[in-house]
């Protein structure tokens, strides 16, 4: 009331709007070469929504990606009404590369058998595939284990190593 005696009403109206949330798709683990997919879900505010990825995508995805080494990706939304979300991120996480542990014989006489034992490394940790082959390219074993009997000097052998996973196979030659 003011001194005449007056007084002025005023209602105002605040709509009730969930708060503005942005959620990513879970963490996930990949193989070197390998691709993930990543996505969000908003709900809340008030569409149409303003994706800003730390990476440039746009929109809510789903984005394929194939990163070299383990990252983050983060999202924050804005709203129409200028509202923005908190942030959330996705770790991509990258599996180490395949290597071999393998340390050969000094040395074998033509006529000895030797077994060579050999195992993996990286990867998404096995089970792991042996392939054993000579030089010519014929297979003598698929375990990690290979019996062999040189038949001269200077026999070459090949072991090559996959995974059930995309990642590059590792060959060795000794």
């Amino acid at each position: 009331m003011d001194t005449t005696g007056c007084y002025a009403d005023t209602a105002i109206t605040i709509p009730d709007i969930d708060p503005l949330l942005a959620l990513l798709s879970i963490d996930t683990t990949i193989c070197t070469g390998g691709t993930a997919l990543i996505s969000s879900t908003v709900s809340g505010g008030t569409s149409p929504y303003i994706y800003n990825w730390n990476n440039g995508f746009s929109g809510s995805g789903p984005h394929s990606v194939s990163p070299i080494a383990s990252q983050y990706y983060s999202l924050t939304v804005e709203d129409s009404l200028n509202c923005t979300s908190e942030i959330d991120s996705v770790l991509v996480l990258v599996n180490p590369s395949l290597s071999i542990n393998f340390t050969p014989p000094d040395s074998i006489c033509p006529g000895d058998s030797v077994n060579l034992v050999a195992s993996g490394l990286g990867g998404d940790s096995g089970p792991y595939n042996f392939s054993w082959s000579y030089a010519n390219g014929s297979n003598f074993s698929n375990q990690n284990t290979a019996y062999t009997t040189p038949l001269r000097n200077n026999t070459y052998y090949y072991l090559t190593l996959t995974d059930n996973c995309e990642t590059p196979s590792e060959k060795i030659l000794f």
